[in-house]
């Protein structure tokens, strides 16, 4: 595959950027997961078992090599500039230091803990496709990547655990849309697979119970556990719910669960998209990140014991969380929120203007502002409205407890997500932030959140607690990255609006020539 760039200013040339050399050299250490069984192969014998090796980049999209199952124990390479390209891969966001260094090859790293087969990919009598999330090593110094989403996120997690023992149950909540393809002045285009409809409206998800059924089985096989689906408000618009899991865990799955929505949507001949706003007048598609904070002992609240009697309110957080108690939680505390609890939402919400880059990471997103998604900073108990809206009662047990974080947009990387909140709240928690009143709006003292990218990127580079903990180096690559996305959406609306006022539909349809396909 060849790929056309403008390099940085250290050279005025285009060169075509290929697809990813292939290096095949024994090269693997104990302490990396491997389960050290080589697959063994006779000369000439023909296996049809193979392993995506997939890392997940900065835009949260899937990369990968496929990789025949009897190599699995070889090194694999790729250049580093993989976690840069643009949403649709036409160009990347370059840094000086990579460029400088002549955009070099690295390791993709397999955690061996996260190899699954894909029974969506699979043909069982004609190839078997399984996946493992790799990191990204670097060759020279021999280090992990500082800017893979999935290693910053294993990084600040680590710390939340060791500095405070605490560990993030997050649960999935995501809206799509399901578009079928339409063909304009002989150029393939996206359109809804079916107009606005009533949300949660039976016999409008009755239209979808095949794919449905299709994605829940299939996912179920490999260990994600659906809760709910339903039509949503939006023309083309689903939402899906699965069972949380703690840390890491729970974002692979996340990730996992859109490439299986995508791929299932696209052998019916239709697309599923993440991206947030991509057809005029709807309401946008959200990924509300709901977690709660869970340290090692018994539940002390008394609640979680009246209600887990067998058959009375027994829950799937907790089946999880059984010798754990939930920090967030304290029956004495007003609406039944801990100290801990309070000081982690203020810091969400000192955070907020910058988080909104990495929760809204594209110029589509902030459509979504005032249309049941937030423009401003605040919280409130069962407030759909609220930046954050929390879950939380003195009468209710402990799983019960958790809070909705409604700023990420769908097509926000979810380790990115993760890092961000976490590092927000840790900051929160180590300076005993006060959490200001509820339902606060800007007139009373709540910040506005950032209006476009631009303004989210530079609130997020004036944030010095999320500049140290994501990296100076990550924010770099990110800020780059969205600069060149920004610069190819205004190409494309220059050459296809001229002569009169942009309208909702332009955006939307360079959105779409953008994000559509790999969001």
């Amino acid at each position: 595959i060849l790929k056309r760039s403008v390099l940085p200013p250290r050279s005025d040339t285009q060169f075509l950027f290929c697809d990813f050399s292939v290096f095949s050299m024994f090269w693997r250490r104990d302490d990396e997961g491997c389960d050290g069984k080589a697959v063994e192969q006779k000369r000439g014998e023909t296996s049809n078992k193979y392993i995506r090796f997939e890392v997940i980049d900065l835009n949260g999209r899937s990369v990968s090599k496929l990789v025949p199952e009897r190599h699995r124990h070889r090194a694999v390479f790729a250049p580093e500039i993989i976690l840069s390209f643009t949403a649709n891969g036409q160009v990347f966001g370059t840094v000086p230091e990579d460029a400088e260094r002549g955009f070099p090859n690295g390791r993709l790293v397999p955690r061996w803990d996260t190899w699954l087969e894909l029974p969506w990919a699979s043909d069982s009598s004609q190839k078997v496709i399984s996946r493992v999330y790799c990191e990204f090593e670097r060759v020279s110094p021999r280090s992990l990547s500082p800017v893979t989403p999935r290693t910053i996120c294993a990084r600040l997690l680590q710390e939340l655990k060791e500095k405070h023992g605490y560990e993030l149950l997050v649960g999935g909540e995501l809206e799509f849309s399901i578009a079928k393809p339409t063909n304009q002045s002989g150029k393939t285009d996206w359109e809804p697979s079916f107009d606005w409809g009533q949300i949660f409206s039976t016999l409008g998800a009755a239209n979808h119970e095949d794919f449905f059924c299709e994605l829940e089985s299939s996912l179920h096989k490999v260990g994600i556990d659906i809760l709910t689906m339903n039509q949503e408000y939006g023309a083309g618009q689903l939402e899906i719910s699965f069972v949380p899991r703690f840390g890491l865990e729970a974002l692979d799955n996340t990730m996992t669960f859109r490439m299986a929505t995508k791929e299932i949507a696209k052998k019916r001949g239709q697309m599923a998209s993440f991206m947030s706003f991509p057809f005029p007048g709807s309401c946008g598609n959200g990924a509300h990140f709901n977690f709660s904070l869970w340290a090692e002992g018994e539940e002390a609240d008394s609640t979680t014991k009246e209600f887990s009697k067998e058959g009375e309110g027994s829950d799937v957080v907790e089946e999880q969380t059984r010798g754990k108690c939930n920090v967030l939680k304290d029956a004495s505390q007003t609406a039944g929120m801990s100290s801990v609890a309070q000081h982690f939402l203020a810091g969400i919400l000192a955070h907020a203007p910058a988080l909104e880059a990495i929760c809204s990471p594209t110029s589509s997103c902030y459509l979504r502002h005032g249309r049941f998604a937030p423009a401003v900073a605040n919280w409130g108990l069962e407030d759909r409205l609220a930046a954050i809206r929390v879950k939380s009662s003195p009468s209710q047990p402990a799983s019960n407890c958790y809070i909705e974080f409604r700023l990420p947009s769908a097509a926000a990387n979810p380790y990115l997500v993760a890092a961000a909140l976490v590092a927000a709240g840790l900051d929160g928690l180590e300076k005993k932030l006060v959490l200001p009143p509820p339902q606060q709006t800007k007139d009373t003292g709540a910040k506005a959140l950032p209006g476009s990218l631009k303004e989210s990127l530079a609130a997020l580079a004036a944030d010095e607690v999320l500049s140290e903990k994501l990296g100076q180096e990550f924010l770099r690559w990110f800020s780059s990255l969205k600069q060149k996305e920004e610069e190819m959406i205004e190409g494309f609306l220059s050459k296809s609006v001229s002569g009169r006022d942009r309208t909702e539909a332009d955006y939307c349809a360079a959105w779409r020539s953008s994000f559509m396909e790999e969001l």
